[in-house]
């Protein structure tokens, strides 16, 4: 059974996290949509070197590239785990609410 102090603190997690739930997202929408301008400035790099099909092999493998596709993987877990804790809180006010309606119904 879920109480009301148990479903108090999920909607007031709801509430505290809006705006960090929001920037997670953006910060992992923006490195995303990045992605393909730091390939594209390897590239430039590496083409300067070599051939075209070396260019792209060496662009891909890039420190920078590499460390930017961390930092996308990072805000992905960010984002995803701050979602999943949300849809959690979720879960636990409509259980209690659930609770709370066959409790007022005499069935609990």
């Amino acid at each position: 059974m879920i109480d009301e102090a148990r479903m108090e603190k999920a909607v007031h997690y709801l509430v505290e996290t809006d705006v960090e739930c929001a920037k997670a997202k953006a910060v992992f929408e923006e490195l995303s949509d990045l992605r393909k301008t730091v390939i594209a400035f390897e590239y430039e790099t590496a083409r300067e070197k070599g051939s075209q099909g070396d260019a792209e092999h060496i662009a891909r493998k890039s420190q920078d590239y590499i460390s930017h596709l961390t930092k996308i993987k990072n805000a992905q877990i960010a984002f995803e785990t701050l979602r999943n804790r949300r849809n959690t809180a979720c879960v636990v006010i409509d259980v209690w609410r659930s609770q709370n309606s066959s409790k007022n119904k005499g069935v609990i």
